[in-house]
C-alpha cells in the first residue's frame, strides 16, 4: 500500500492483497450544543450544514470505494457528534446512500449513537428499516441537575422514552453510556444511576470515568476553581462499585469500561481493541489500515474543499513500524479482560509475546498488575485500576528482530 498526493490531498494507491476491509466508522459531527466535557470535532446543527456535509460524506464514501477493497461489512459504527440529530429526511438519505456504497454482511453489527432528546419514534423506525440493529444511547446519568451541569440537553425521562422508541421499532440490542466520578457525586448517587440504567434492561453498558480534556468548558471551570474532581481513591472506589454492581446484575466485563450481557459485546469496538483494520470516514475520523493510521481533517471547510477536489480528506497519517504495531496490539489488547493471546500474537507477528516483551511482563507481574502464563497476558483486578502504569511500561519496549 502506497500513499501519494493529488490536488493538495492524499490519494491511497492500494496494491496490498491482504484481507479486505470489513469495518467502517462514520462520523456525524452535529450537536444541539457542545457538552462541557467534549473535545470531539462537532459543530452546531443547521439544515443547510446537514445537506452540505452529507453530500461531502457520500462523496468521501465513493472515494474510499475507488481506492480500498472492501469485503461484506461485519461491523459499522456511526458516532459523533450526534447522528440522531440529523433530520428525518437527512438520516434516511444518509442510510440509503451508505447501503448503496457498502455491502453489508449477513451478520453485520450496525451501531448508531443517539442522544435521548433527538431519538424520536420516527428516527428509530428509519434506523431499524435501514438495517441498524444496535443503538448506543448517551444517557450519562439519571439526575436532571447533573445532566444540566454537564451541558446535556436531555432529561432522565427522555432516556426512558428513547429506549421505548428503540424497542418499539424492533431494536433490542441497546447500549447505555454512563459517566461515573462526576464532580461531587456520591457512591449513593452512582448506585441510583446504575439501578435506573439496569431497570431499562439494556444489553450493554459503557461506564466511563469523567476525563477533563484540554480546551473544554469543564477544564476552564476547573482552572477557575468552580469545581473539584474526585480524588484518585474516590474515583477508584466508584469504578470498583460499578464493576461489582454490574457483575451482580449478570453483566460480563470484557473491557476496562465496557460490560455486556452474554453474547452482546460490541464487535466493532472489539475490532479496535484487537488492533484490526477499519476505515474512518467523516470529519475528524481516524482509520487503521495495514502499516498506517489515517486522520481526517477536523475543520469543516477544509474537509468539504478536499472532498470537492476529488481527494480523500486525510489531514495526516502515521506510518506504523512492525515494533509499533506489536506494541499497539499489546496496549489495546490489555484493555480487554481476556488480554493478549500468546498464540494469536505469534501468529500475527511471528515471534513470542513473552520473549519480545520480557522486561515489562516481568516488571508488571512482580508488582501484581499483570498476570502472565502460557496462554498470554492480562491485567489483574488491581492492574485495571492502574492501567496507565502498565501501558507505560510497554511503550518503546519492543525492538524488531533482525530475522523474522
Amino acid at each position: 500500500m502506497m500513499v501519494g498526493s493529488a490536488q493538495g490531498g492524499f490519494v491511497l494507491a492500494i496494491d496490498d492483497p491482504r484481507v479486505p476491509i470489513r469495518s467502517v466508522y462514520v462520523h456525524i459531527p452535529f450537536c444541539t450544543r457542545r457538552c462541557q466535557y467534549c473535545d470531539f470535532p462537532t459543530f452546531r446543527y443547521t439544515l443547510q450544514r446537514e445537506a452540505t456535509y452529507l453530500d461531502a460524506l457520500v462523496a468521501e464514501w465513493r472515494l474510499w470505494r475507488q481506492q480500498v477493497v472492501f469485503g461484506p461489512l461485519e461491523t459499522v459504527f456511526w458516532g459523533g457528534g450526534t447522528p440522531s440529530r440529523l433530520s428525518d429526511a437527512g438520516l434516511a438519505h444518509a442510510l440509503e446512500c451508505f447501503r448503496d456504497h457498502f455491502e453489508l454482511g449477513d451478520n453485520v453489527e450496525w451501531s448508531v449513537e443517539c442522544n435521548p432528546e433527538s431519538l424520536t419514534a420516527e428516527k428509530a423506525t428509519l434506523l431499524a428499516q435501514a438495517g441498524v440493529n444496535r443503538l448506543s444511547i448517551g444517557a450519562q446519568c439519571f439526575d436532571d441537575a447533573r445532566l444540566a451541569s454537564l451541558g446535556r440537553t436531555h432529561t432522565a425521562n427522555q432516556i426512558r422514552q428513547a429506549v421505548e422508541h428503540a424497542r418499539h421499532a424492533g431494536i433490542e440490542n441497546l447500549n447505555l453510556d454512563l459517566i461515573c466520578a462526576l464532580p461531587g457525586e456520591t457512591p449513593d448517587e452512582l448506585e441510583q444511576d446504575l439501578q435506573q440504567a439496569l431497570a431499562l434492561q439494556p444489553t450493554h453498558l459503557s461506564v466511563y470515568t469523567l476525563i477533563v480534556e484540554e480546551g473544554t468548558v469543564l477544564k476552564r471551570k476547573k482552572e477557575r476553581g468552580e469545581w473539584e474532581p474526585l480524588s484518585e481513591d474516590e474515583e477508584a472506589d466508584q469504578y470498583l462499585l460499578v464493576c461489582q454492581r454490574l457483575s451482580e446484575a449478570g453483566f460480563q466485563q470484557y473491557e476496562i469500561s465496557n460490560f455486556s450481557r452474554p453474547g452482546f459485546a460490541c464487535r466493532h469496538n472489539l475490532r479496535y481493541w484487537e488492533n484490526g483494520s477499519y476505515v474512518g470516514t467523516g470529519l475528524g475520523a481516524s482509520g487503521s489500515l495495514p502499516g498506517r493510521r489515517t486522520y481526517n481533517l477536523t475543520r469543516l471547510q477544509p474537509y468539504l474543499d478536499r472532498v470537492a477536489n476529488g481527494c480523500l480528506p486525510i489531514d495526516h497519517e502515521d506510518r506504523i513500524s512492525w515494533a509499533s504495531e506489536a506494541e499497539e496490539s499489546v496496549l489495546l489488547g490489555l484493555r480487554t479482560v481476556a488480554g493478549v493471546s500468546a498464540e494469536a500474537f505469534r501468529r500475527r507477528f511471528g515471534v513470542s509475546l513473552q520473549e519480545l516483551f520480557q522486561r515489562p511482563i516481568a516488571e508488571m507481574s512482580a508488582v501484581g498488575l499483570l498476570q502472565a502464563d502460557t496462554a498470554g497476558i492480562r491485567l489483574t483486578d488491581r492492574g485495571r485500576l492502574l492501567g496507565n502504569e502498565v501501558f507505560a511500561a510497554f511503550l518503546d519496549a519492543a525492538t524488531e528482530p533482525s530475522v523474522r
